[in-house]
């Protein structure tokens, strides 16, 4: 499990229970209330169909800075996971 501090107070937790277990996510609102969801879409058909635009046509349709901010969460999560209970700070994003 990660717990994500983002700025203005904002926090998300990712948790792995194992295979078997379906994508589902909790939406927890200012007002206390909580929505559970188990998001359901094409997300890979159309995340092969934008891979493959990207090495004909060069464009990246998602900005740089997206992709980077993502792979920093998954690195540090992976350091991370090598020392529970600890805060890892992510590199500020240039």
């Amino acid at each position: 499990a990660l717990l994500i501090d983002f700025a203005g107070g904002r926090q998300a937790t990712i948790q792995q229970p194992g295979a078997g277990c379906p994508f589902m996510m909790a939406v927890n609102y200012e007002s206390g209330a909580c929505r559970v969801v188990q998001p359901a879409s094409d997300y890979f058909q159309r995340f092969i169909r934008d891979l493959v635009a990207f090495f004909e046509t060069g464009h990246a349709s998602v900005p740089s800075a997206e992709t980077v901010a993502i792979m920093s969460i998954i690195e540090n999560g992976l350091i991370a996971a090598k020392q529970p209970y600890r805060w890892i700070d992510l590199p500020e994003s240039q």
